[in-house]
């Protein structure tokens, strides 16, 4: 009796994936060749697409906006980033360092997102040409940023406060296979400038230049222009900052990454508790809330 509902069952079970077969291929080899019209011998690196539109939204992030200084203050703080696009959801939790020279005319930062947290569409995994290994995938870690900053003026003594800002992205990154990262190195180079109107108000901008390497064999790498613009409401502890910023590349297969976002910022004592609201244009698919805090260290007398 027991035996015969057992096959009864597996039986039922074969028809039922019979009818579904997508149950079964939809991380299964033949699904990708068939995605990306396999040659037999391309390796499949070579057709996911290096840009921020094919890729995760931690791959090819949009460099800050350091308001034409150096940071003067050795600050260590993380935290939590939940971005939303149609088809995916990420979950990305980060850590940031920043260390300042003695007299303040050099800085240095790093910042790091070593796991995220996602969920992709079937239709998103197909467009992104995700290789059927990776499919199921959930976790990926990102790059390693790691910037110097050299004070060039100050609005004491000029009319303005400018900086100038090398950025290196190091290939830390995992799951390329998945359409997370490049898992390849990348630099940008800019320069920020920025005047205090009133106690209250600061305006500031940057220009500059972005570069990532890609995977392709006619263009090694793309090559972005790179800006940004923002202002700064501080009222006692607290501060507010609209920002509008990002970078257009030159190859234009979706590498065109801008934003708008507003940071709420409140400082207590040593901490500083922030959130940001961004929102994705252009390229950039994504909108996210982050939240975080940071710790200021005492500078030595």
């Amino acid at each position: 009796m027991f035996l015969r509902r057992f096959k009864s069952l597996l039986n039922y079970f074969i028809v039922i994936l019979l009818l579904f077969p997508s149950f079964l291929v939809a991380q299964d080899y033949q699904w990708w060749a068939n995605n990306v019209n396999w040659d037999g011998t391309t390796h499949w690196r070579n057709y996911i697409t290096y840009s921020p539109k094919y890729l995760g939204p931690n791959a090819l992030p949009i460099p800050t906006l350091n308001e034409g200084r150096t940071d003067s203050l050795f600050t260590l703080g993380s935290s939590s980033r939940f971005l939303q696009s149609t088809g995916d959801f990420t979950y990305a939790q980060s850590f940031f360092l920043t260390y300042p020279t003695e007299n303040n005319k050099m800085s240095f930062d790093i910042s790091w997102i070593p796991r995220e947290i996602y969920k992709t569409s079937h239709d998103w995994k197909t467009i992104r040409k995700v290789h059927f290994p990776a499919y199921y995938e959930r976790h990926a870690m990102s790059d390693i940023i790691f910037n110097s900053v050299l004070q060039l003026s100050r609005e004491s003594t000029h009319w303005l406060d400018a900086a100038f800002r090398v950025s290196f992205r190091f290939a830390t990154s995992t799951h390329v296979n998945a359409a997370r990262g490049t898992d390849a190195p990348g630099y940008s180079f800019d320069v920020t400038t920025g005047k205090t109107l009133s106690s209250h108000f600061r305006l500031f901008g940057m220009l500059g230049f972005y570069v990532w390497q890609t995977n392709r064999d006619d263009y090694l790498q793309n090559d972005a222009f790179l800006f940004g613009v923002g202002a700064r409401y501080s009222l006692g502890n607290w501060s507010f900052s609209p920002q509008f910023r990002g970078y257009w590349g030159y190859i234009g297969d979706g590498d065109d990454n801008v934003a708008s976002s507003l940071k709420i910022n409140y400082r207590l004592k040593n901490w500083q508790i922030f959130t940001v609201l961004s929102k994705g244009q252009e390229d950039n698919l994504y909108n996210y809330v982050e939240c975080g805090m940071v710790y200021m260290f005492k500078p030595k007398n």
